[in-house]
């Protein structure tokens, strides 16, 4: 896969290809019609229901007004196509073209390419079986007459609102809100039987989904949304029910649900759109500017898009292969969307940077998708913060937005460039940050912590981020004892900043060191109630022989890590790269900044590790970026600052000197 030649051979007007990011489009211009072709030309008519294939080749759509069944094709760029239907209203059984539908509603896929529709216009359930290009009418008998049970061909269907698939014992459930009525379709024998009729529990069905193998419904009982598992009973003597009913969890207006990553999750028709329900947690979306989407505001455009007094038709749906990843039908929009639960809401703001995954990060899903790069980046506090602009003095804490941050602006753009260029990979940016506030040192944890999460996340690339200002807290890299590889420990260990300097100072890692910046009075010995005072790095910098002790702590563990990580293949047989991101930073030394540059120069140079300098580009483009630093930390880059940053990132990585990373 030659990514950057790919890209560098882009031309204007060529192809694009959907986004990929946190929420996105699938298909659908906007506008209400009938046109099929390119995922973003293409035209619907209130798209509703939504099933995927068996394959996950092709995303199913009930086109309802358009009285049609849609195929988005996921593998070819999204390119929309008809499935059935002539568009003409009917209920006439023929090729797939040839025939008819009125108003489908819902559609779920069997297997050996079969799909069953909610023909609700008709009162009946169709099946479409691609294999011989049929439609045939598999249930209901198109009226009102109140027959409720017996073979699929008789009995009367009205009012369906939610339809799911069973594997286990091949059927299809329903429900129908207005008869207060749970039914299962048993495909092998064509006969419908009631599961629940006019339950205390369950009073008003609605939604349906599979959730560990069990029908889960959502109810609308006493003023309040209620989700039950239905599990089938051990023994079905006479008198005895058929299903047993467990609540799971509760919401509020239900009017679809879908199971992910062992959550249940619901579009609901009220202020708050988007939840899980067991337990019931209202789930955020972000804007890549750092906000949320809010219900009731337009800025919900194209988002929830349905009748207010919509009770079934909207299509919601788990993708199977990306955890918390969900398909959904607009209908007023006339859209297909995706979107991602990846704890936004949690962590945006949070002073918290630590997710259960051991990223610093929204929370990924431990398996990568298809046809993704994955770029995990180390770094300090720069990696995770990004003040807005403020006139004055402003708390950072209070102002941080994680979308502002480089990390999250680069991923930003590599899709956004893929998209318009046709390249047919995705990217996902994750962090691993330490403050160094906390006694971590940039040159110590990265070697203990970033290759157990290149592996668990199965990153392509992983890279460290470091600025001039990453060299001031040296003093930290010498708080705990070297370790049997040879290096000092990931973080400060308390007790061993206890002993006496004296002891401390003759680890045999730092020993010359110490020996050198004493000899040149740098460092003084350990006073009395007191400890030895650092001084400025620019000290060491300046002094040709404690420089090079100071290359040889630092560079050593990152060497070890570059190599580390360079001899491992990831899961798609790929190198993994590794490299040191380098920028200037803004904090007022003692020294030129220069003597900071040529300090990371030597320390690759030394350890073999490649480097991304940004200097240049960095200096050239940052007047035009200002003001590009933090109000009052001005060691840190503020959210024009890492815009800059994640724009000459993306620039170098899809450079030709870099492109071994994508080959």
């Amino acid at each position: 896969m030659l990514f950057v030649i790919c890209f560098l051979s882009a031309r204007p007007g060529s192809a694009l290809r959907p986004m990929v990011h946190y929420h996105d489009l699938v298909a659908g211009q906007g506008s209400p019609g009938f046109r099929d072709g390119g995922f973003s030309t293409s035209l619907f008519n209130k798209p509703s229901g939504l099933a995927l294939s068996l394959d996950r080749k092709r995303l199913f759509v009930a086109d309802r007004n358009n009285n049609r069944i849609r195929a988005i094709l996921l593998g070819r760029d999204n390119q929309v196509e008809t499935l059935a239907g002539s568009g003409e209203r009917g209920d006439k059984d023929a090729d797939l073209l040839k025939s008819s539908f009125n108003e489908p509603l819902q559609v779920v896929t069997l297997p050996n390419d079969q799909l069953v529709v909610n023909d609700h216009g008709n009162k009946r359930l169709r099946l479409i079986d691609l294999k011989n290009h049929q439609i045939t009418t598999l249930a209901g008998n198109g009226s009102r007459d109140g027959k409720w049970e017996g073979r699929a061909s008789r009995v009367s269907l009205e009012n369906i609102v939610g339809m799911v698939y069973s594997p286990s014992d091949h059927s299809v459930y329903f429900s129908q809100y207005g008869r207060r009525l749970i039914s299962r379709l048993d495909l092998k024998l064509s006969v419908i039987s009631t599961v629940l009729s006019q339950n205390n529990l369950i009073q008003r069905p609605r939604a349906l989904c599979l959730f560990q193998n069990h029908v889960c419904v959502s109810s609308e009982n006493s003023g309040k949304d209620q989700v039950f598992m239905l599990k089938p009973a051990g023994n079905r003597s006479a008198g005895s029910p058929r299903f047993s009913i467990k609540l799971i969890g509760s919401g509020k207006n239900i009017v679809a649900l879908a199971a992910s990553d062992n959550s249940i999750y619901a579009i609901q028709n009220g202020p708050v759109p988007f939840a899980k329900v067991n337990p019931y947690q209202p789930v955020r979306i972000t804007t890549k500017g750092g906000l949320f989407l809010d219900a009731s505001s337009e800025s919900m455009y194209p988002f929830w898009g349905f009748s207010k007094h919509e009770v079934g038709g909207v299509g919601f749906l788990a993708d199977p292969l990306e955890p918390r990843k969900f398909f959904m039908a607009t209908q007023d929009y006339h859209t297909v969307i995706d979107f991602k639960d990846y704890d936004f809401g949690k962590l945006m703001g949070s002073e918290n940077y630590d997710n259960p995954d051991g990223l610093s990060d929204f929370r990924y899903p431990i398996t990568k998708p298809p046809h993704t790069i994955r770029i995990l980046v180390g770094g300090d506090s720069q990696t995770a913060q990004a003040n807005q602009i403020s006139e004055g003095p402003i708390t950072p804490f209070k102002k941080r937005k994680r979308m502002l941050t480089y990390p999250k602006q680069l991923e930003l753009l590599l899709n956004t460039e893929a998209a318009l260029n046709d390249i047919p990979l995705n990217f996902e940016v994750l962090v691993d940050r330490h403050s160094v506030a906390l006694d971590y040192s940039l040159y110590n944890w990265p070697y203990y912590e970033l290759p157990d999460l290149q592996e668990k996340f199965d990153a392509d690339i992983v890279f460290l981020f470091v600025t001039s200002s990453s060299v001031k807290n040296y003093q930290n890299i010498f708080q705990g004892p070297s370790t049997r590889e040879g290096i000092l420990g990931p973080k400060a260990d308390i007790e061993y900043t206890l002993k006496p300097e004296i002891e401390r100072f003759s680890d045999p890692f730092v020993k010359t060191f110490y020996k050198k910046a004493f000899e040149r009075g740098y460092l003084k010995p350990e006073r009395p109630g007191g400890k030895t005072p650092w001084p400025n790095v620019g000290v060491f910098l300046q002094d040709p022989e404690t420089r090079l002790e100071l290359e040889k702590i630092m560079g050593k563990g990152l060497g070890m890590l570059c190599r580390k990580l360079n001899a491992r293949k990831n899961k798609s047989g790929r190198q993994v790269g590794f490299f040191i991101c380098y920028t200037p930073g803004q904090e007022r030394h003692a020294v030129p900044e220069e003597k900071f540059h040529q300090f990371w120069i030597d320390v690759c140079s030394d350890n073999a590790i490649p480097l991304m300098d940004l200097t240049a580009p960095f200096e050239a483009l940052k007047t035009t970026y200002a003001p590009a630093y933090d109000a009052v930390f001005d060691s840190h880059f503020n959210s024009q600052g890492n815009d800059l940053l994640a724009k000459i990132i993306c620039h170098e990585l899809l450079d030709k000197p870099w492109s071994r990373y994508w080959k």
